[in-house]
């Protein structure tokens, strides 16, 4: 009996020798950087939400459509590809220093010199009727100028929309010309059309179109010269001057017709 607890005791000592004797663990230990993160500051009012870019949103943007797009404004769906804001499923009414403006005009913009984006979603008769507005205020550079070019050419077919501007700055004051064209040559497409005609007599007329190709046109481009003085919140002017160049629109289909008479129970209620 002695030998057998004597024997127990030695058998524990070895399995605690054992579990003392671990492997150093060989996964290296990395402390990981401070991470920030930085919001746009937002100021609610009465009539609108005031959106102040941060420093992030400004890099990484490259116009004022990719600007108003990084600025993530709840419901506001921008899309650089077609050019088209929206909210909720409407047009939003774009504004440059309370001025309407096109697409083109935002897109022209400088990151650096938006000041802040005003977000009006409820705007009322002040703004002729509009779902929304999106108001950009900037300031011009004092000094310097800029250049941009953009466009997206499709590999399949004829269409590119292109744009491109010059900007000139002294002072307060800003002189520009900017250019945009977009192609649109012989663009496949098809229509499918179904009517039916129904007789007092009860007979029936239905004609069927299945498409079997067809194709557009619309080539169309736009110059602007412009000048802007411009001194944030108290004075600014804006003149432009503007032609407008487009093609006759075309387009035709092909297709195959079908007609089939019949006839419709038509029974008194």
């Amino acid at each position: 009996m002695r030998f057998l607890f004597t024997s127990l005791i030695t058998l524990l000592g070895g399995t605690v020798a054992i579990a003392h004797n671990e492997v150093p663990d060989s996964i290296a230990t990395h402390e990981l950087d401070e991470i920030v993160v930085q919001a746009p500051r937002i100021i609610r009012k009465a009539d609108m939400d005031v959106f102040y870019p941060s420093q992030t949103a400004v890099e990484y943007s490259k116009n004022g459509m990719q600007m108003l797009r990084n600025l993530m404004i709840p419901t506001l769906n921008v899309d650089d590809f077609s050019g088209t804001v929206k909210s909720s499923g409407q047009s939003v009414q774009l504004r440059i220093n309370g001025r309407v403006a096109t697409t083109e005009q935002v897109q022209s913009l400088l990151p650096e010199t938006i000041k802040r984006v005003e977000w009006i979603d409820n705007p009322g008769l002040r703004y002729n009727g509009a779902n929304a507005v999106v108001n950009f205020i900037v300031a011009n550079p004092d000094a310097g100028g800029a250049f941009m070019l953009s466009g997206d050419q499709a590999l399949n077919c004829a269409w590119a929309p292109w744009y491109a501007s010059l900007k000139f700055n002294d002072g307060k004051s800003q002189w520009g010309l900017s250019m945009n064209y977009k192609l649109t040559n012989k663009i496949g497409c098809t229509r499918e059309y179904y009517e039916t005609f129904i007789y007092p007599d009860g007979q029936s007329l239905t004609r069927k179109e299945t498409p079997v190709g067809g194709y557009m046109d619309e080539n169309r481009g736009n110059l602007q010269l412009d000048y802007s003085y411009i001194n944030p919140d108290t004075t600014v002017v804006w003149v432009a001057l503007s032609g407008f160049e487009r093609a006759l629109k075309k387009i035709k289909y092909f297709c195959n017709k079908k007609s089939v008479l019949g006839s419709i129970d038509c029974k008194p209620r």
